[in-house]
């Protein structure tokens, strides 16, 4: 379990410098210091990726408890998600336009912005790529949250939480869970829906880029 307790390690010690981008550096680092092999390491650590899915249903508990104020934010609610969805899915097809962007490719990109299971199932379904689906959706999440800060100063974004979930999923949950248990609920519900209206709007999508 060495792999398991250098990661809960590292990430406590770089816990006040964005430790999932620096925990994951450190990690790459002493990989390839000590000539350790990746297959070892994530087999040593495997209890943290087994634990995503019951800390991605716990969600559910403070979306339970603050039931009564999010059908008071019921319109903001659905005009956030429906609005950064359109914006995510319009920046993608222009990108694949101008910078002429192969299918599989642009497949892969299309589900970066929601949680890692959907995004990869996605991305294998119509023809993109698992492997590069998963790595935008891990750098889409660490960047997302690394800039909301300075994101939501420079344009004085009051509803951080939605913001976060719908573009940065997961990870940007988890930077709204510790701005406060509103935002975190709300971040929670857009990470949710974002992922649900992905995959039924997918098949419109499909038709769009040919």
């Amino acid at each position: 379990m060495w792999g398991l307790i250098l990661t809960i390690f590292l990430f406590f010690m770089m816990k006040k410098y964005n430790p999932l981008i620096t925990t994951s550096l450190l990690i790459i680092i002493i990989l390839m210091i000590f000539n350790l092999d990746f297959n070892h390491y994530y087999q040593s650590a495997q209890m943290l990726p087994r634990l995503l899915k019951p800390a991605t249903v716990s969600l559910a508990i403070p979306l339970y408890k603050m039931r009564d104020k999010i059908k008071t934010e019921l319109k903001l609610i659905i005009s956030s998600i429906t609005f950064g969805l359109i914006v995510h899915t319009i920046c993608i097809l222009i990108l694949a336009k101008v910078l002429s962007i192969s299918k599989p490719l642009l497949i892969s990109l299309i589900p970066k912005t929601i949680t890692t299971p959907i995004a990869k199932e996605l991305s294998s379904a119509y023809g993109g790529i698992p492997e590069i689906t998963i790595a935008l959706v891990i750098l889409t999440g660490i960047f997302g949250a690394f800039i909301s800060p300075t994101i939501f100063k420079i344009f004085k974004i009051k509803n951080k939480g939605l913001s976060l979930g719908v573009s940065a999923h997961a990870v940007g949950t988890s930077k709204a869970i510790e701005i406060s248990a509103y935002e975190g609920t709300m971040a929670s519900i857009a990470l949710i829906v974002t992922g649900l209206i992905l995959v039924a709007i997918m098949p419109v999508i499909m038709i769009l880029i040919g």
